[in-house]
């Protein structure tokens, strides 16, 4: 008799549209922040330095004005912009959105499944509620 396995699928924790405030096609897998809103809708765009409050790492590569899938909470990909260790947790390196490893005092926004060996490396990470390092 054979045994039939399934592996479930992984599914978002909480992932959600909003619009880009700006070309964001270079920036699947980077921290975003909030850019403002129009008429009630939330917008998003890349952050304006290190340590930043990110909302969530964007699922997809969207122009100006379309639709940003942004991850909130859960797990995802995420572009290292240095090298780190898995476990620890991350940050905002720069403008690019790009990740690194939270000094004191920065927010953190993800916690690396795995360990990141060069800048611009795609990585598993855990998007987490966004907390301030000690």
């Amino acid at each position: 008799m054979a045994v039939v396995t399934t592996v479930p699928k992984q599914r978002p924790i909480d992932q959600n549209g909003y619009v880009a405030n700006e070309d964001l096609s270079s920036s699947q897998y980077c921290a975003v922040v909030d850019a403002g809103a129009s008429d009630a809708i939330v917008k998003v765009g890349l952050p304006s330095g290190q340590g930043v409050r990110a909302r969530g790492i964007l699922q997809n590569a969207p122009d100006e004005d379309e639709v940003a899938n942004v991850m909130e909470l859960g797990r995802s990909k995420g572009k290292a912009g240095e090298a780190f260790d898995s476990g620890v947790e991350l940050t905002v390196l720069n403008a690019t959105g790009v990740l690194e490893e939270a000094a004191s005092g920065d927010y953190v926004c993800a916690i690396s499944d795995e360990p990141a060996t060069a800048a611009n490396q795609i990585v598993r990470v855990k998007v987490v509620t966004p907390y301030q390092k000690n």
